[in-house]
């Protein structure tokens, strides 16, 4: 989903590639972030991790919502 998304993102530009492109780069460009050695792009300690690849824009927000919905209900540690 995320690399249909951004195909739909770069068709509606004008610049049409295949959704495997774009899932190739994102993969690349994922795998280099999380790499480098200078602020690499990693999640952190106490972080929430919402996967987001299969996901429809409103699946991702129905789901942020019940997180925060689930947090602001929860008593603080």
């Amino acid at each position: 989903m995320r690399a249909e998304r951004r195909a739909a993102e770069l068709a509606a530009k004008g610049d049409v590639v295949s959704v495997e492109d774009v899932m190739r780069d994102q993969e690349e460009r994922d795998r280099r972030d999380a790499l480098r050695e200078l602020a690499p792009m990693t999640p952190a300690p106490d972080a929430m991790v919402l996967d987001t690849t299969r996901l429809t824009t409103n699946e991702v927000i129905n789901r942020l919502e019940n997180v925060v919905r689930d947090l602001r209900t929860c008593p603080r540690l």
